[in-house]
């Protein structure tokens, strides 16, 4: 019997840590959706922060990649910290181009055509074969993972208060229990 209670009490706190982690986004009161900025007169977008908010949340809100607004901003490449009230370019404004307007000239007159003497065609040359570039990309199980801790960082964080004050009471109990 002394032995199935440290048991007993160590499969509540887990049980209840793990069905903490699993609630629903609604039930822990995330936000349920972003609220999207609309473009300014010159075209940019930018976003301010609102408390829940995460960076990942905000990429996919808007249709871009967080590396995006990472480096519209001059955040660090891995980074994902961001901060309520936190103004977040989304996007640049377009360029404009100028469209050149075609005036009409009016022809030289031209003298009588020479006859051509035919030229030589020059032979082909060989175009050098592209060099093909590294680009870096990141495992797809660190970028799972780095998700995963973002979308549930104060519910882990839960879980292992949950877990460690577990393991103090067992081991508290149990350096006091009478052998």
């Amino acid at each position: 019997m002394r032995h199935r209670l440290p048991r007993l009490l160590f499969a509540v706190f887990f049980s209840f840590a793990v069905l903490l982690a699993a609630r629903p986004a609604a039930a822990r009161g995330a936000p349920q959706g972003i609220l999207t900025s609309t473009p300014m007169a010159d075209g940019a977008v930018v976003h301010f922060v609102a408390e829940g908010e995460t960076l990942a949340g905000i990429a996919e809100a808007y249709g871009v990649s967080m590396d995006e607004i990472r480096s519209l901003n001059g955040l660090a490449p891995s980074s994902s910290a961001i901060f309520p009230n936190q103004k977040l370019i989304i996007r640049l404004a377009p360029t404009v181009t100028l469209t050149p307007t075609i005036t009409p000239v009016t022809p030289r007159p031209t003298r009588s055509p020479t006859p051509l003497t035919p030229t030589r065609t020059p032979a082909p040359t060989r175009t050098p074969a592209p060099t093909l570039t590294p680009t870096p990309t990141t495992n797809p199980l660190v970028a799972a993972a780095t998700g995963f801790v973002d979308a549930y960082r104060r519910q882990l964080l839960i879980a292992m208060v949950a877990l460690c004050a577990a393991g103090l009471a067992w081991t508290v109990w149990s350096g006091f229990a009478r052998k």
